[in-house]
């Protein structure tokens, strides 16, 4: 590359043939198969290996080639180094698991089922337990000292008593700690009958106690009351004696002295711990399969009903994702844990729907995604906007993005076909009546749509018309190929002509409107402005042959844009069902202002027909909008929404989030204050039945290219 850029500027004795020569074999056999079909650049390289000559003019072609192939090697760098970062931020996930002793009758299986459905997770058998240590360790009085250096020092501390008031977020502080801790929970359940022997025994003893004495015991009148309740909650619940440890780390024995003062003291009464000196190495065993009864340790179990038993397995509700597969979309606002989701896992609709107002990160957002969508995960990613946003791509991926920029003289064919012969019932009955949409739409006026915005109202086309448009179109396409490149493709010019044969009177008066459109007269032949950007083949590259395809409207009038984002979401249409497209790779298509597509009726219904299918196709759409209604509004914008795998929505104001807390029910009153209220980069993530407080995280890279976003 140095030496073709030398070439490029004039330097003398710049040889990039001889820098070709002196490639590794494999290397260029790796250029050789970047390559493969792109026959100038493999002519270079063939002759620039034996020796020929090699045509100056295909330097800069072989360039630009190796450009596009290496474009993510400086994001790639910059993403480890932030996965490095966020490594030593002590990021991390949660694991949980369930140790049992059960009877012979009750099988793996059913446990797993019934632990499922309490947690709403999958439950998995695991052959073996994760072990807590990776190394040898010398025990030091009250703490274990790592053999292997970089390991760290680890102390167990053991439960000893319990009080006050518990809910099921009893344990998440423990979970919140930022560095490695791991909590052992072991349940002994006594059976009703010898539950009801205990209470009754600790009942008539303070009974007896408290009528022998004659002094006030307030002790002895707590442990008749406990007991009242126990005898009393027997009937439906199970008594269990509980103790509970945490094995907590550090770098350094003075890092761990500091660790374990904190995890003594950061539940309170509610929960007392102390580190027991001498049994750090039997301790260890509570993380082990082995019984609790054959562990030789200073037990303090504590004796609690099944609701306070519950309240300790409420720590499963503390998620923290494990998973690496998929994107790495933000980071747990409160768990700090990084949030990875694969929008395609389990060949499931790859749809997401991203919501939020201008200023609070929206756009960053989908560039970002846009970048390491496509070179992190190789993706295929097509965005559609009409703000300049593609700039800031191609600034980050260089050789790697294409922007098509179109503005109202750019020749666009509506008669183009972008169904397939696939399609259920038929490609030209829906193509004909595509076209009819957006002849209504071509024919129509400036106005302003619901919203108050300026857009172009639809005519609305009387039955004369659409019966006469569906004759000559189905005419027209009888003898058109589906497949056939857009210089084929019927115009404008042929419809008026297929108009003019019925001799109707609706159809020559719909043709004589055509003609004045297009050459703003009956007889002439002259195009005018309209009839050069309607009547010709369309010059916009919709093979999306890069690896970022962007097709930016900014140079479009307002008004004018929902008919051309209705021809990008046809295109895009035309080309998923394309037979000779290379299906094995993912493709992630993204509509900025998706409202401006729904618009129009045919459109919508076309976006939503996307959605359905895509998955078949191997599509993601992400459609963006600021206002909910685009996507609770229509029947058309609820399929699209409910077909989502995922959402992220960033601030909104009360009534907007208010209606996305009636559309989604996993939101929680806490959820739908915290986007009224959220910043910039702080949105509400679901991806699933997950719900996150997530905030928008960059590398270096990202920032200094998609700032300003």
């Amino acid at each position: 590359m140095d030496e073709i850029a030398a070439l490029a500027a004039g330097a003398a004795g710049a040889d990039p043939a001889l820098a070709l020569q002196q490639m590794p074999a494999g290397e260029q056999a790796l250029l050789e198969r970047w390559f493969e079909g792109v026959e100038p650049v493999l002519a270079a390289i063939a002759d620039a290996r034996e020796g020929r000559p090699v045509p100056a003019e295909a330097w800069p072609l072989l360039a630009d080639a190796v450009r596009s192939q290496t474009w993510p090697a400086p994001l790639m760098k910059e993403t480890l180094a932030f996965y490095e970062h966020l490594r030593q931020g002590f990021v991390r996930s949660a694991e949980y698991l369930l140790l049992t002793w059960a009877p012979p009758e009750v099988s793996g299986d059913a446990i797993r089922a019934t632990l499922g459905q309490a947690c709403g997770r999958p439950a998995e058998a695991v052959a073996d337990l994760p072990p807590v240590i990776r190394c040898s360790y010398i025990e030091e009085g009250g703490r274990l000292r790592p053999e292997q250096p970089g390991q760290p020092w680890i102390a167990a501390l053991m439960s000893y008593d319990a009080r006050g008031t518990w809910d099921v977020t009893v344990l998440h502080q423990l979970m919140a700690l930022p560095y490695d801790v791991a909590i052992a929970v072991d349940v002994r359940t006594y059976s009703r009958q010898r539950g009801m022997a205990l209470a009754e025994g600790a009942y008539n003893t303070s009974s007896v106690q408290l009528a022998t004495v004659g002094i006030k015991d307030a002790r002895a009148e707590r442990v008749i009351g406990d007991a009242e309740r126990v005898m009393h909650e027997l009937t439906t619940s199970r008594l269990h004696q509980v103790q509970i440890a945490v094995l907590v780390t550090g770098a350094t024995a003075e890092e761990l002295d500091v660790h374990v003062a904190e995890v003594r003291d950061l539940l309170g009464s509610r929960l007392r711990l102390m580190r027991v000196e001498g049994a750090q190495r039997e301790l260890l065993k509570l993380w082990s399969a082995t019984p609790s009864s054959r562990i030789d340790i200073p037990s303090k179990r504590r004796a609690m009903l099944s609701d306070g038993l519950g309240c300790l397995m409420g720590v499963i509700g503390y998620h923290r994702p494990s998973g690496t597969s998929g994107l790495l979309w933000g980071i747990d606002g409160m768990r700090r844990a990084p949030l990875f989701y694969d929008l395609f896992a389990g060949n499931q609709a790859a749809h997401m729907v991203v919501l939020g107002k201008t200023g609070f990160g929206k756009t960053f957002f989908i560039n970002m995604v846009a970048l390491r969508a496509a070179a992190l995960l190789g993706y295929r990613v097509i965005t559609i906007d009409a703000f300049k946003n593609a700039q800031r791509l191609e600034a980050a991926a260089g050789a790697g993005v294409r922007i098509n920029w179109i503005g109202i003289t750019t020749p666009i064919n509506i008669l183009d076909v972008v169904f397939d012969e696939a399609t259920e019932g038929g490609w030209i009955p829906r193509q004909v009546q595509h076209v009819i949409s957006q002849l209504s739409l071509l024919l129509g006026t400036p106005g302003e749509g619901a919203d108050g915005r300026k857009t172009y109202v639809p005519r609305a086309l009387p039955i004369a018309e659409r019966g006469v448009l569906d004759r000559a179109l189905t005419e027209l396409y009888a003898a058109a190929d589906p497949q056939a490149p857009p210089v084929l493709m019927p115009l404008l010019s042929d419809l008026i002509a297929g108009l003019e044969a019925l001799a109707e009177p609706a159809a020559t008066a719909l043709a004589q409107e055509l003609r004045y459109l297009i050459y703003g007269s009956l007889r002439g032949r002259t195009l005018t402005q309209q009839g050069r950007a309607f009547n010709a083949p369309t010059a916009v590259d919709w093979r999306f042959a890069y690896d970022i395809n962007c097709f930016d409207f900014s140079e479009v009038p307002s008004q004018w844009l929902p008919f051309y984002y209705a021809q990008a979401v046809g295109a895009i249409n035309r080309f998923m069902r394309d037979p000779r497209r290379d299906g094995s790779r993912r493709t992630l298509l993204i509509i900025d202002e998706f409202g401006l597509a729904s618009q129009v009726e045919s459109v919508g219904r076309l976006a939503a027909d996307i959605c359905k299918v895509a998955r078949k196709y191997g599509i993601g759409l992400l459609a963006v909008d600021q206002n909910p209604a685009t996507f609770l509004g229509s029947q058309t914008g609820r399929e699209i929404f409910e077909n989502a795998a995922a959402k992220v929505l960033f601030h909104l104001d009360d009534l907007p989030a208010r209606a996305i807390g009636e559309a989604v029910g996993d939101l929680t009153d806490g959820h739908l204050s915290f986007l009224s209220e959220a910043g910039p980069g702080q949105c509400v993530a679901v991806f699933g039945n997950d719900v996150y407080f997530m905030n928008v995280e960059a590398n270096r890279y990202e920032l200094r290219h998609l700032r300003g976003s």
